[in-house]
């Protein structure tokens, strides 16, 4: 299908990927419903025929996830950095991407766009796309995809390194990635004025200015990451001696953190189950003998002899004060008696 490209150069979004990246996968969990308000079903009578049937519910998928994440950006809280136009220029790459990963020859998006406005022309949120949604060439959208990869890439190395995860060594793989993306267009870029390169230019100084040796990385003692172009690990800058120090001792104290706050919930969890099952068995065990054996009725006779003997010992020990008061008052006048039979 011929489709009507316009110039196209708008890059800028891409230096706010992480940003956008968190939306698209809100969208790629969410299971979205068939809602009254929303109709992608223009998509089955007006491609039929030139897209395959198996991929015409693959579009409109997109087409309902287009909505959702348009409705997502459209309605978030704003920030003072917040462009509008990064998010419309984002959307557009964003419906390209995902429409010719099904059928890149046979959708033009910006008809298809004009569809689907029409048939959800209640929907204000994707009337403001309108005039937006263009067609982009093949060749510039396989540098928007390269700069997509760098930039992903980049953020999920800045994820890691500033997250409490211990261990950075995935970003290592990361930088993989981006350097076998640079590849592709590294020798491309020798005009400055070049929107493409500006933002290419931005994610490189972004990606080499990254200092390593703040962070406990084992299998690399560089300071920055690899490099971009070629092997030359030999002559990037390593830490010095303090700062690997440094890593090391933050390295042994990673080695001691989850054993005592990972492992923690866990033991107490098994201490706690161990107590109640023991306390529970001992309980069980006493019933028992109490109920069906000889054990009960001997224990509580011990006890009821304890009671008898502790009961007799108080009645005699209240006797002795009165019996001792008698024994007195005996003794008193024994000595009287005696003295009068003495003058008789």
């Amino acid at each position: 299908m011929c489709c009507a490209y316009d110039p196209y150069e708008e890059y800028e979004f891409f230096k706010h990927t992480g940003e956008y990246a968190e939306f698209e996968d809100s969208v790629e969990r969410t299971e979205i419903e068939d809602k009254s308000t929303v109709n992608c079903n223009f998509i089955t009578s007006m491609y039929k025929e030139n897209v395959l049937e198996d991929n015409i519910p693959k579009v409109i998928n997109v087409c309902k996830q287009f909505i959702y994440l348009t409705e997502l950006l459209i309605n978030r809280s704003k920030t003072d950095k917040y462009n509008a136009d990064n998010d419309y220029n984002y959307l557009n790459y964003w419906l390209h991407d995902k429409i010719n990963k099904i059928d890149s020859d046979n959708i033009c998006k910006k008809s298809f766009f004009q569809n689907l406005v029409s048939h959800n022309n209640s929907n204000n949120k994707l009337s403001k796309l309108k005039g937006k949604i263009r067609d982009i060439e093949k060749n510039i959208l396989d540098d928007m995809n390269i700069l997509y990869i760098l930039y992903k890439n980049y953020n999920e190395i800045d994820k890691i390194l500033q997250g409490s995860n211990s261990n950075k060594e995935n970003i290592l793989e990361y930088a993989k990635n981006c350097a076998v993306e640079y590849e592709k267009v590294k020798d491309r870029c020798t005009d400055d004025g070049n929107k493409f390169c500006e933002t290419l230019n931005t994610f490189k100084k972004k990606y080499e200015v990254i200092d390593l040796c703040n962070y406990n990385i084992k299998k690399w003692k560089k300071r920055t990451l690899p490099s971009l172009i070629g092997n030359h690990e030999s002559l990037l800058p390593e830490c010095s001696p303090t700062e690997n120090l440094a890593q090391k001792e933050v390295s042994q104290k990673d080695e001691k953190m989850p054993q005592t706050f990972q492992g923690s919930p866990e033991n107490n969890m098994k201490t706690i189950t161990i107590g109640t099952v023991v306390t529970f068995g001992i309980f069980f065990i006493f019933f028992i003998l109490f109920k069906f054996t000889s054990f009960g009725s001997c224990f509580l006779s011990r006890i009821s002899k304890n009671e008898n003997v502790r009961d007799h010992l108080d009645e005699e020990m209240n006797h002795l004060p009165y019996t001792s008061e008698y024994e007195h008052v005996n003794s008193g006048n024994t000595s009287y008696n005696i003295a009068f039979n003495s003058v008789v």
